[in-house]
């Protein structure tokens, strides 16, 4: 026979790693959430965001999204044009964050007497980016064969700049990044890459 005082403690271990389980079992995360997140995180750093979205089944399609910045003292302003993301709900409580293996990006400044425009291509071959937790912590699962961004222009004052040839690639990128929101926002990253 058991002890009625062990009885219960082993009992209540019992209930306690249940309500353990099930908390996590709940955890979840969805398109929304991520989506939001990043709103929210770029909003934080002064950035006005515009963007078109629609929902359709389990998949959040994000496009036309332009980042804006000003710059202090009234000197001007910095935007970033990127193309569509899609936040995909798996249906295990994590999303899958996809986008176009090659993603045009236009980085515009302007400024009294300059103007400077920046054209890169993003490109990626098997990226794949997971995001799981709740929406106050969220933790980003990455990895890539390869990811990469190519300077294909730069034009100031409307007049292009010849022979820049500028470049960066990684391979077998891998890697976490854990956000955390409450009042501020704390990031933990762990990356590593073999090339």
């Amino acid at each position: 026979d058991v002890p009625m005082n062990s009885a219960a403690r082993i009992a209540g271990s019992g209930l306690l790693a249940s309500f353990l389980l099930s908390t996590t079992a709940l955890a979840e995360v969805s398109a929304r959430d991520v989506w939001e997140s990043w709103r929210g995180y770029l909003s934080g750093f002064g950035y006005d965001i515009s963007a078109s979205e629609q929902t359709v089944g389990n998949t959040l399609t994000v496009s036309d999204v332009t980042l804006g910045l000003p710059l202090p003292e009234d000197e001007g302003s910095v935007s970033l044009t990127i193309g569509d993301l899609k936040f995909v709900e798996i249906g295990d409580g994590t999303v899958a964050i996809v986008m176009a293996d090659k993603m045009p990006m236009q980085i515009n400044t302007r400024a009294d007497d300059e103007t400077v425009d920046i054209s890169l291509l993003f490109s990626h071959a098997n990226l794949s980016t997971i995001v799981s937790g709740t929406p106050e912590e969220m933790t980003y699962a990455f990895n890539a064969a390869e990811i990469g961004v190519d300077l294909e222009k730069v034009v100031v004052n409307g007049e292009e700049i010849p022979g820049l040839v500028v470049n960066a690639y990684m391979a077998g990128l891998l890697g976490t990044s854990t956000m955390s929101v409450g009042e501020t926002v704390a990031t933990t990253q762990k990356m590593s890459v073999d090339s």
